[in-house]
């Protein structure tokens, strides 16, 4: 059978081509015009009239990623691609949507597609440096980020973006002067502006801090700011003006929970109350976010735990914490393992051999313990003595860990090969931390670090610098986990959530400052239990500051009236004269305590 379909000739191919091109012309003017529906049709009857349009492909990908219609998009750029190889806008459109649809590493190859068409391309350098962070490349991403700002000076995200990168990298004051690169293009920049206000808050320079905070204030991000300057003002223990600004924050965003809780810790709930009335409709939503409700939850658990109806408190802290564990990833078996590994490296033997490489320094002080143990009691006991700078709790230690030449390593590759360690690395590793510690306070004569946790590293310490001052602080064990299990924790003690989990936990814990004991010198840890504190304030303080080689100073004894910022969950607690009020307080929820007790009594 003969085919009757007619081959168009060249005037009508013309005629055909004209069309389309009217067409898509019609569509960008339609896109730009935010007409994104009605522009795919004119890109759909463009395609119609010629299939192969790689840019009339490029473009319907632009209207379907504007509809929202992402898996869409990505097959018109790849079509515009398939049509002409040599396009780069299409390469970088489709590296664009595999990130929005969450694939990274697959947007990687676009973008370096899209850079090997056209190097210069400053666009496709950015967003290749956000895949990058995404896939926690942030070395990498520093590079792009760097190559894009090169290309296009003006470039102000790129400079807040590169932020981002080097604080990730732990090179704070690099990043900050990128977020003020940023605001010299754009003074009017919120992200920048928040970014530099919380990198000065971290250092102290609080007033620098609350300007850039108020200059992000009157934008989309108002609700955010406010919680922002709330933290800040609760650091300083300014609550007055905490309250006011977690109060705006709530009239502005009234779902989002992280607000109510934030005020939760800064009242005494009260029956009858109107914040408590507000909590309560608030959870009966049933479209909160994960994330909102938990918050919720906590704030509840406080809340009724103020009135006295602790069945109530409990109830709210027990849902918060499962949905809280659902949503972090803790590898008990991990951890347990981290800790034999410890116990096993760092022999007596290991100990020994490395005698005499520390650096000598004798500023550092450092408070170890479980959370919620009354480290930051004791630390600003210490923070009041005139020669000490409280440096809440640092991350210094950690940074020159993997600083060490060699030895950039994960906590569980470090304590299996803590073994490998060398003299010269001990002696690098100490002298790296106090220069680090030394920019906080060059005139102090201690420097407090805070950091609970830092209980995994005493064996290092000791090696590292053998005339630090090391203070443990223990609580009553199931006062100490029903504290660490009522609070939501901002990141970190991912074993919290859980009462079994956190039961195991602080029994490896246990082992592990057994261990320490055993291994290092008598006098390497001083002992302070909390509730000694509570009745004996001043005998305690005097031994506190005797250890560190400090002359006695009354101030210790009025550590509530000291000001200095306080950023731990303490912060409230810290500023007000010692109360018995926690002594006992596991005792108000024991009926729902088997599975923490069971395990703190195993053997």
């Amino acid at each position: 059978m003969t085919s009757t379909r007619r081959t168009l000739d060249e005037s009508e191919r013309g005629s055909a081509a004209s069309a389309a091109d009217e067409a898509y012309r019609e569509g960008n003017r339609l896109l730009a015009e935010g007409h994104a529906s009605d522009a795919c049709s004119r890109f759909e009857e463009a395609l119609d009239l010629a299939p192969e349009f790689a840019q009339a492909h490029n473009n319907l990908g632009a209207a379907l990623q504007a509809l929202g219609r992402l898996p869409e998009a990505l097959e018109r750029y790849l079509s515009a691609l398939a049509f002409q190889p040599d396009y780069p806008e299409a390469a970088y459109n489709a590296g664009n949507a595999l990130q929005l649809l969450g694939r990274p590493a697959e947007a990687l190859d676009y973008y370096h597609r899209a850079l090997e068409l056209r190097p210069s391309y400053a666009e496709a350098h950015y967003n290749l440096a956000k895949a990058l962070q995404a896939l926690d490349r942030h070395d990498q991403a520093e590079v792009h980020y760097r190559q894009a700002i090169e290309l296009a000076p003006g470039f102000a995200d790129a400079h807040v973006n590169l932020g981002t990168a080097l604080t990730a990298l732990g090179r704070d004051s690099e990043a900050a002067e990128s977020y003020r690169a940023a605001l010299e293009i754009d003074p009017h920049l919120v992200e920048a502006h928040i970014n530099l206000g919380l990198k000065l808050q971290r250092t102290n320079r609080h007033d620098e801090a609350i300007a850039h905070f108020e200059a992000a204030l009157q934008s989309p991000s108002e609700p955010v700011v406010h919680n922002l300057l709330a933290n800040l003002y609760t650091e300083l223990g300014q609550f007055e003006e905490a309250e006011a600004h977690c109060r705006r924050a709530i009239a502005l965003a009234p779902a989002v929970g992280v607000f109510h809780r934030n005020l939760s810790n800064l009242k005494r709930f009260r029956k009858n109350d109107p914040d408590l009335r507000a909590l309560e409709r608030l959870a009966a939503q049933d479209d909160l976010t994960v994330e909102d409700r938990i918050q919720v939850d906590f704030a509840l658990g406080k809340a009724y735990a103020d009135t006295g109806e602790f069945e109530r408190s409990f109830e709210h802290y027990r849902a918060g914490n499962a949905l809280k564990r659902q949503s972090v990833v803790y590898d008990e078996a991990q951890t347990k393992l981290m800790f034999g590994c410890l116990q096993k490296a760092f022999s007596p033997e290991l100990i020994e051999s490395l005698q005499g490489y520390g650096d000598e320094s004798a500023v550092p002080v450092f408070i170890v313990g479980m959370p919620r143990s009354g480290t930051t009691l004791v630390e600003q006991i210490l923070a009041s003595h005139p020669d000490v700078f409280g440096g809440d709790e640092l991350g210094e230690l950690g940074k020159a860990i993997v600083g060490m030449g060699g030895f950039e390593r994960t906590m569980e590759a470090f304590s299996q090969g803590a073994a490998e360690i060398s003299g010269p690395q001990i002696r690098e590793l100490g002298a790296r931390y106090v220069e680090r510690v030394r920019l906080l306070a060059p005139e102090a004569t201690r420097i407090t670090d805070k950091l609970p946790s830092n209980f995994l590293f005493l064996g290092l310490i000791h090696l590292a610098l053998p005339r630090a001052h090391v203070i443990h602080v223990r609580r009553d064990p199931i006062d100490t986990c029903v504290s660490c299990y009522t609070k939501l924790f901002a990141e970190g003690s991912l074993y919290v959530y859980d009462l079994g989990e956190l039961g195991r936990y602080y029994r490896a814990y246990e082992r592990l400052m057994d261990h320490w004991r055993r291994v290092l010198p008598a006098d390497a840890i001083l002992e302070v239990r909390y509730e000694d504190l509570l009745d004996d304030l001043e005998g305690q303080a005097r031994r506190i500051v005797a250890y560190c080689g400090l002359p006695w100073h009354p101030a210790c004894l009025a550590f509530h009236e000291t000001r200095r910022p306080v950023r731990t969950a303490s912060a409230t607690q810290v500023r007000q004269p010692l109360y018995r009020d926690a002594v006992g307080r596991w005792r108000r929820y024991k009926d729902h305590l088997a599975p923490l007790l069971q395990e703190l009594q195993a053997k």
